[in-house]
């Protein structure tokens, strides 16, 4: 699933870039759980075939194939 790499790396650079140019800190809880949001929120808009909505995929995200 394509979605999960380009979540993963879209949340990382975001996240990133909030720590360079905001000067947040690293937050890795916050980080895996955006993860998550993005890689439900973006599956239903990419992948027709998800019956779910995002709210239940992100509640049993350990259902997903291995993302870490």
């Amino acid at each position: 699933m394509v979605v999960k790499l380009f979540a993963t790396l879209w949340s990382l650079w975001m996240h990133r870039n909030g720590i360079i140019f905001k000067q947040r800190e690293l937050d890795v809880l916050g980080l895996c759980h955006m993860i998550k949001w993005r890689v439900s929120s973006w599956s239903k808009v990419w992948e027709d075939e998800v019956p779910y909505s995002a709210e239940l995929l992100a509640h049993n995200f350990q259902a997903f194939p291995l993302l870490f």
